[in-house]
């Protein structure tokens, strides 16, 4: 019994994880930047933590309720016509075995306006998620958003892959650079493609 009993846990937890990420992408997605921090992430860690494409690193509750969601992201409330819409597709989410701890990976196919200049754009990448349980409820910890191309509707990856630079839009508000940022080029070879993305045996590894 006791082991039905963890294997039904677990698949709740799958559940509550898969459903904690649908929300967050919904509320970005409908630009719900007042509420989207205390809903979705951690309150508890310091090193609660968010970066998305070129934008750099952001750190603690300040920087990212402050920075990141009021001013960076905020910047697209302020321009007509500009959104940015994700999807969170095929999930790959481990359990740590002490069940307080979790990962995941998702493809995440998208489009916006880019609000800098006006223009459609593609924006196709990979989200990568820690999570934690905290008071019951599961939060995210760290959040990345890894993006393969943000390339101009009309003229694809293969002939520009990044549109404008979302780094020019946050300047110096964020505590570090980037650490996944390596769009798409011709060149790059399959490796070098996605060098930057987790592996997936490394979900598993916790310690």
């Amino acid at each position: 019994m006791e082991n039905l009993e963890n294997r039904i846990r677990r698949l709740e937890d799958l559940a509550e994880i898969e459903q904690l990420l649908n929300k967050y992408i919904y509320m970005l997605t409908t630009m719900d930047f007042d509420n989207i921090f205390d809903e979705c992430f951690s309150q508890t860690r310091d090193d609660v933590s968010i970066q998305a494409s070129d934008s750099g690193v952001y750190i603690g509750r300040e920087h990212i309720k402050d920075r990141f969601f009021a001013k960076f992201m905020g910047f697209l409330k302020e321009v007509p016509g500009a959104f940015t819409m994700h999807l969170a597709c095929n999930p790959v989410i481990e359990l740590s075995p002490d069940g307080n701890r979790a990962r995941s990976v998702a493809l995440s196919p998208g489009c916006a306006t880019d609000p800098q200049v006006r223009d459609a754009l593609w924006i196709w990448g990979t989200f990568s998620d820690e999570y934690i349980r905290e008071n019951g409820k599961w939060k995210i910890l760290h959040h990345a958003f890894i993006p393969l191309f943000r390339t101009p509707y009309e003229k694809g990856w293969t002939k520009q892959a990044v549109g404008t630079q979302l780094s020019k839009v946050s300047g110096e508000m964020a505590d570090a650079p980037s650490q996944f940022w390596n769009p798409y080029d011709i060149s790059k070879s399959g490796d070098e493609l996605w060098a930057t993305l987790p592996d997936i045996r490394s979900l598993k590894k916790f310690d």
